[in-house]
């Protein structure tokens, strides 16, 4: 029964004192979510999956010719080994390294998921002196010289003036996830002011 909980443990705000008293009330009550321990349980694993969800989609990785993805990723809650999980199932035939404020996660197909303390670029400089050169990757470093400018030409194309909704924008991208460094392409083009520069 306490496994549709299990995302709550991950929350910054987990409490084991208030998982064992959601674990000693009737089933029937914490299924239903009618005692407000377990609301407020359910509440923090929804949070903590919702952020999941975010971080997957938000996370922008760069590459190396080497067979390495790497980034930077702001995650509220503890949920960076799920998040590097994610790309290591997408990409199983690379490296990926990714950097949060509680360290470095390295991660790899058939591999467990590795968290240390130094810097991202220097895990991927590390790697880079023992890894062969990844062709598939290599290829494509040759044609796109700028990965970040990709994305936004990715993004312009897609994006439909006249159909803008900047209200829209607002109402389902959550404040705290607007200062995150990989949407930066998003945010200019959904700003309500306008730059000195375009004029």
């Amino acid at each position: 029964m306490m496994k549709q909980f299990n995302f709550a443990k991950r929350h910054k705000d987990f409490s084991q004192k208030l998982w064992d008293k959601v674990a000693s009330q009737p089933e029937e009550l914490v299924k239903s979510q009618a005692t407000p321990e377990s609301r407020k349980l359910f509440n923090l694993s929804r949070n903590a999956s919702m952020s999941l969800c975010l971080n997957k989609g938000f996370a922008r990785l760069k590459s190396s010719k080497h067979g390495i993805l790497y980034g930077k990723i702001e995650p509220e809650h503890y949920i960076e080994d799920l998040i590097c999980w994610h790309f290591v199932n997408r990409f199983p035939m690379f490296y990926i390294v990714l950097e949060s404020d509680r360290g470095t996660f390295i991660g790899k197909k058939g591999k467990r998921i590795q968290k240390i303390t130094k810097p991202m670029q220097k895990v991927v400089n590390d790697l880079e002196k023992v890894l062969p050169i990844n062709n598939i990757i290599n290829d494509l470093n040759n044609e796109l010289i700028n990965e970040e400018e990709v994305w936004k030409t990715f993004y312009k194309s897609h994006f439909i003036k006249e159909r803008k909704n900047t209200k829209y924008f607002n109402r389902i991208m959550p404040k705290k996830y607007r200062k995150t460094q990989s949407l930066q392409t998003e945010m200019a083009i959904n700003r309500k002011e306008k730059l000195l520069t375009e004029f």
